[in-house]
């Protein structure tokens, strides 16, 4: 069970996140909170709701620059919820995140929106798809998401930070509601909420299961030789856990890693997972944690190698390391050099971030 949870992706831009607001053509800016120039607010149609019906509640973003900004769509609902960025309460208490873990590729041109000066986005969301709103009760809901919005001058790649970093948060209102009623089971939801089923693959083309089958069979190589370096208990002071977990070589939490690997290459080698090819989004893959042990590959995932950094076999080994059953990691940073500086800077966090598991497994020789 995860509760609020986010993927901290950072960008080497300047982010337009700072400063003061200032509403275009002396436009006052709406009853909303923000981060400098960007503003975020969260509506509803009402105040009490039935279980049983959907929720659309409204995102809205304004931007009251005096320039254009991009926003990175796949940390707003405007295309769906893809990662955790809502805080969830229930009568006060924190619910959990039950939606997508995404392994995301590094952002292009194509994954921002741009909003001119002065411009407003807005797009309806059901938070329920994502968050367990399975009980009766008193909600309230409020969008945060950190690195949001980056300015791209002409010519500029938009590229990953290569180290963590925590940014002010862009934040809402929160927005309350009563929800009344019986509605569905935690179990119902999971299982026809209109999640599209996996099962053996009969999502994918013969010539997609046959590179699937191939990517499976690397993974398991690679996690096995993960877990055999681990169970050789190495001293090698340059050895490739200090690199990806814990650069201090402090081995406190080795066994946690281990037992990672062993669940890992458990699954792997006892073909259990099981694939869906219908994401079409511009990402590696990704899972629902509680829905053990079904992938869901994406465009992404096809142009990558077999073997090596960032592979078909390492992509795999990323989602089975967030079931809840096995590993439970987490999306704390992405890429290699965000994973090797938590390994410095935070082993809490690179003992439980899969991209540090995937590159660990990748670095076998």
């Amino acid at each position: 069970m995860r509760v609020s949870r986010f993927a901290v992706v950072a960008l080497a831009l300047s982010l337009a996140i700072m400063g003061s607001a200032c509403a275009p053509d002396g436009a006052e800016p709406p009853d909303s909170v923000g981060s400098g120039e960007i503003m975020v607010a969260l509506n509803a149609d009402g105040t009490t709701f039935d279980r049983a019906a959907p929720l659309a509640l409204r995102f809205t973003l304004t931007n009251f620059g005096a320039e254009s900004r991009h926003v990175l769509i796949a940390h707003t609902p405007l295309d769906g919820i893809d990662a955790d960025i809502f805080e969830v309460e229930r009568d006060g208490q924190p619910v959990p995140y039950e939606g997508k873990l995404v392994k995301m590729a590094e952002p292009q041109a194509e994954d921002f929106v741009e909003v001119a000066a002065g411009a407003t986005l807005t797009g309806t969301f059901d938070p329920s798809e994502a968050y367990d709103m399975s009980l009766p009760g008193n909600y309230t809901v409020r969008y945060r998401a950190p690195a949001l919005v980056a300015v791209a001058p002409k010519g500029m790649a938009l590229r990953m930070r290569a180290q963590p970093q925590e940014f002010e948060d862009i934040g809402s209102d929160s927005v309350g509601m009563e929800l009344k009623g019986q509605g569905e089971t935690p179990e119902h939801r999971n299982s026809a909420g209109g999640r599209p089923g996996g099962g053996g693959g009969q999502t994918c083309s013969e010539t997609q299961k046959s590179t699937l089958r191939t990517a499976a069979l690397n993974a398991t190589t690679i996690s096995g030789k993960a877990l055999g370096y681990l169970q050789s208990r190495t001293a090698d002071p340059d050895s490739l856990y200090k690199t990806w977990f814990d650069y201090s070589g402090d081995r406190r939490n080795w066994n946690a890693v281990e037992d990672h690997f062993t669940d890992i290459y458990g699954a792997f080698s006892s073909n259990l997972a099981t694939f869906d090819c219908s994401c079409k989004k511009r990402y590696y893959a990704y899972v629902y944690p509680n829905q053990p042990y079904l992938i869901y590959v994406c465009s992404v995932f096809w142009q990558a190698p077999m073997v090596g950094q960032d592979s078909k076999a390492g992509t795999l080994v990323h989602e089975m390391s967030h079931f809840d059953v096995l590993s439970s990691t987490d999306d704390w940073v992405y890429g290699a050099a965000g994973a090797m500086s938590l390994a410095q800077t935070d082993v809490s966090k690179s003992t439980t971030n899969a991209d540090n598991h995937e590159y660990f497994a990748e670095k076998q020789p």
